[in-house]
C-alpha cells in the first residue's frame, strides 16, 4: 500500500462483486494480475484463462502448476529469513511488457483459454469427478450389508 501511496486515485477497490460484474470486468480487461503470496489451487487464474486474459502470477503454489509460459508470466517470490515478499519491481516491468506488446498478451490470452477449456472447464471436472467415483466403485465394490464383495 505503501509503494501505491502516490496512485491511489487510480485505483479501485471492488469489494465482492457478483457474477455478472465480475463477467464485465473480464470483458474489458487488457491483462490479468494475481501477486499472491500463497494460492493453493488459483480458480481466479482459471477464470482469467476462461476470458482470454493473459495472466501475471506469482510463482506459488497452485499458481505455479495452472500458468505455464505459453498463457502467462511468473514472478518469483523473494524468501528472506522472516518473511516471503513480490518484486514489485518485477511485476511492474511484466505488466509493462504486456500492455505493450498486445500480440503477445492476446496470443497468451488465446492459450491460456485453450488451456482452460483443455484441463478446467467443468466438463472437464466433471468427467474427472465421475471417472474418480467410478474407480472407486471398481476397487471397493460394496455391498447392501456393508461387507465387500470382491469377484
Amino acid at each position: 500500500m505503501n509503494e501505491a501511496k502516490d496512485i491511489f486515485a487510480k485505483i479501485t477497490f471492488t469489494g465482492l462483486l457478483g457474477k455478472s460484474e465480475l463477467s464485465e470486468l473480464f470483458q474489458i480487461a487488457d491483462i490479468g494480475v494475481m501477486p499472491s503470496l500463497y494460492e493453493p489451487f488459483g480458480y481466479v487464474a482459471v477464470e482469467m484463462m476462461m476470458h482470454k486474459l493473459p495472466v501475471i502470477a506469482t510463482a506459488t503454489s497452485g499458481l505455479d502448476e495452472i500458468i505455464d509460459n505459453a498463457c502467462g508470466l511468473k514472478v518469483q517470490l523473494s524468501t528472506l529469513s522472516n518473511s516471503v515478499e513480490i518484486d514489485t519491481t518485477l511485476l511492474a516491468e511484466k505488466i509493462i511488457y504486456l500492455l505493450k506488446h498486445p500480440a503477445k498478451a492476446k496470443e497468451m490470452g488465446s492459450n491460456g483459454r485453450e488451456r482452460y477449456l483443455k484441463e478446467y472447464s467443468s466438463d472437464v471436472f466433471r468427467r474427472n469427478m465421475l471417472n474418480f467415483y467410478q474407480s472407486l466403485l471398481k476397487i471397493k465394490p460394496v455391498s447392501v450389508d456393508g461387507v465387500n464383495n470382491k469377484k
